[in-house]
């Protein structure tokens, strides 16, 4: 057994059912985002510091700042936020901090690239790769440990409105992007989580909706690209809004334990899309409460709920006889493997002016230049080009 598995299963063994709980859910609410800081953008410290796994603060800074936030300032946040939630801790259990990176880090002033259907039009697989390390980096050298990319929904409506979030329609393309995104983020310490498992949007471009396709075409489409992911090293997946076979897909056991855990052999963990569990009730209406729709998300093989603390709503599921503390443990597990994987336990904090050094640093900004030039798709040109000042005005 790995050293992180055992470390993980002596620590488990060791606490309560409700830090245990609390090592599920994650607190992102956006109500608090101003609540953080105080005029000058001083951390005023969070809600709920027990929280274990959660959005980072930085993501939300310019709520009080008005402006980007530099790499330094995300980092000296982001340790405050890490050690509060330490202290707070029986265990002293270090949380994951999440964020998002479709096409660089967005917690602040990072560096930008291509959005990834303009890096899919380049084919330029090796320059993926190197974005990919750019962003790794940038994310893990202020504290961000997990990103929720790629997104590798196949696109097969172009009026779907996040084909720009995604490489398109061709499922080799996708897949080889995709891995290089993957490899580049983990190799950094940044837990990679391909999303949005599976498929995502229905007829008609609408999003969120519900998926009609046959068991087939899920396999030999869009499943593709994610078992790519898993196979390259990604740690983790995002569940996705939309239902499958009547089913939403966060308590689809057949995609989150069957094929994901059971068939591909996936020793990762598996987060929730915002709000995804609680739309089960609401939108779906395939719970008749939300402590039902948490208590179906779990046995299904989500791990960790973000977007709100639900931390009452799994208490209320345990308490009916919904969920056991064996279901709770199995996925507190995966959470603290991770953990423990990361190093978060041993160093869980970054050196803010090491984080200045790396964040838009003339190599990445170069990258981002070359990477925009490369994306440029020009169908025919019809005379058009050069332009001339003296006759064209404006343009669009």
């Amino acid at each position: 057994m790995e050293t992180y598995e055992k470390r993980a299963r002596e620590l488990l063994s060791q606490m309560s059912l409700n830090e245990k709980m609390y090592q599920l859910t994650s607190d992102i609410n956006l109500a608090y985002a101003e609540e953080l800081y105080d005029a000058d953008g001083n951390y005023l410290g969070r809600p709920d510091p027990l929280c274990g796994t959660f959005r980072n603060p930085a993501h939300f800074m310019h709520y009080k700042l008005g402006r980007a936030a530099s790499a330094k300032e995300a980092c000296e946040l982001i340790n405050e936020d890490v050690r509060r939630a330490v202290e707070a801790q029986p265990h002293h259990i270090p949380p994951i901090e999440q964020g998002e990176s479709l096409h660089g880090a967005s917690w602040g002033m990072a560096t930008h690239f291509p959005q990834p259907i303009a890096l899919a039009s380049s084919f330029d697989v090796d320059m993926q790769a190197k974005i990919g390390d750019a962003i790794g980096k940038e994310c893990a050298c202020v504290g961000v440990r997990q990103v929720f990319s790629p997104v590798i929904n196949m696109v097969r409506d172009c009026r779907w409105g996040r084909t720009v979030e995604t490489y398109g329609e061709d499922v080799k393309l996708t897949s080889d992007m995709a891995v290089e995104m993957c490899k580049g983020l983990e190799k950094n310490g940044v837990i990679a989580s391909p999303k949005h498992f599976c498929d995502n949007f229905a007829d008609g471009g609408r999003d969120s909706n519900y998926s009609d396709n046959s068991e087939r075409t899920m396999r030999e489409y869009y499943l593709v690209p994610f078992k790519a992911c898993f196979d390259a090293g990604a740690q983790s997946t995002m569940a996705a809004y939309n239902s499958w076979d009547g089913v939403p897909c966060h308590a689809s056991k057949i995609l989150l334990t069957d094929i994901l855990r059971n068939e591909w052999g996936f020793k990762g963990y598996v987060v929730s899309d915002y709000c995804g569990v609680e739309s089960m009730n609401s939108s779906h209406f395939y719970a008749r409460s939300s402590a039902d729709a948490v208590a179906k998300a779990i046995k299904a093989g989500l791990d960790n709920i973000t977007c709100f603390n639900l931390y009452k709503d799994i208490e209320t599921a345990y308490n009916e006889g919904l969920l056991t503390e064996e279901d709770i443990d199995k996925n507190c597990l995966r959470i603290l493997e991770a953990k423990f994987r990361l190093g978060l336990f041993d160093d869980p904090y970054k050196d803010p002016e090491e984080a200045l050094k790396i964040v838009r640093c003339d190599e990445h900004r170069k990258l981002a230049l070359d990477s925009a030039r490369e994306t440029i798709v020009l169908l025919k040109n019809n005379g058009v080009l050069p332009l001339d000042r003296k006759k064209i005005r404006k343009i669009g």
